[in-house]
């Protein structure tokens, strides 16, 4: 579990009680927050339920959980030792739980994490993985925002430009998001052109061998996945050319990349090329027209 000594070293506090680890910053409440873990994990377990995403409630407040347990062996022996998966990558709650201390370090102005823990299997494998994040309590995701606004044409453009800035303010910290939809974007509506980044598991930090495909590839993902159902294609064009401009080098490449992407289908595995300048739709999947959200397309 050397892997995980970095992100230990950043959260001074400590708890280990039987099968449970926990480090967390100094100000959280540490007794409390891994009793309703430990219960949350134990209930959930019971009904065989994998993954968990929500509030939850402790003494004095509410936090932003995330739990991952694994489905068999490998995936254990993975999330201990640090190993990629067969298609590369990291498996989910390693990747955010690492992207995200990065992100943060960087000054990216995504949820605080306020700490992380992990479940032992008999073993000694990491068989659960826990996040704990700051609740971003009255938010909204960006898509259910468009939906409230998509019949007030000003206020949908000037949602979507602050979104296509999003990206680019990420990309001034070496941050591309690999996920750049709108579900991935928080606001609360008493402030709604403050947009917050969620989910960075997905991500790729750095300088990448290619900014203007990434760039193009991330404008265009963005644009299939909500606003091309409820906004005309030809102005989120013009958004996105005018926001290349301010990329003097690479401008007219990147629109050329987005004008590819937007019309593609690009899995978790494409996606990852893209900061190799890599654009290698999924040929069998067909463009969805209509895009329908389910768990397993992201």
């Amino acid at each position: 579990m050397h892997h995980l000594d970095h992100y230990k070293s950043i959260f001074s506090s400590k708890e280990k009680l039987g099968a449970y680890r926990f480090h967390t910053n100094p100000s959280e409440d540490l007794e409390g927050l891994s009793s309703a873990v430990r219960a949350l994990s134990n209930a959930e377990r019971a009904k065989g339920v994998k993954r968990t995403s929500g509030p939850l409630r402790l003494a004095k407040r509410q936090v932003f959980l995330k739990r991952f347990a694994a489905g068999d062996l490998k995936h254990m022996v993975r999330m201990t030792f640090g190993l990629k998966r067969r298609t590369g990558g990291l498996d989910w709650p390693i990747a955010e739980l690492i992207h995200t201390c990065e992100v943060l370090a960087r000054g990216g102005a995504i949820p605080d994490l306020k700490g992380f823990g992990y479940c032992l299997s008999p073993l000694g494998l990491i068989r659960e993985v826990f996040l704990v994040f700051d609740l971003l309590e009255g938010y909204v995701n960006g898509l259910q925002w468009l939906e409230q606004i998509k019949d007030e044409p000003e206020a949908l453009e000037l949602f979507l430009s602050d979104c296509v800035e999003l990206i680019a303010d990420l990309h001034r910290q070496d941050i591309y998001h690999l996920v750049p939809w709108l579900e991935n974007i928080m606001l609360h509506p008493s402030n709604p052109r403050s947009l917050v980044p969620i989910d960075v598991e997905n991500c790729f930090i750095g300088i990448p061998q290619s900014i203007f495909t990434v760039a193009g590839f991330q404008f265009g993902y963005m644009f299939q996945r909500g606003p091309m159902q409820v906004f005309p294609e030809e102005r989120f064009d013009t958004i996105v050319e005018r926001l290349l401009k301010t990329y003097p080098d690479f401008g007219s490449k990147s629109m050329d990349a987005y004008k590819i992407c937007k019309r593609a289908w690009l899995g978790r595995k494409q996606r990852q090329l893209t900061p190799k300048g890599i654009i290698e739709p999924d040929a069998t999947h067909p463009f969805p027209r209509y895009f329908v959200h389910t768990d397993n397309q992201i």
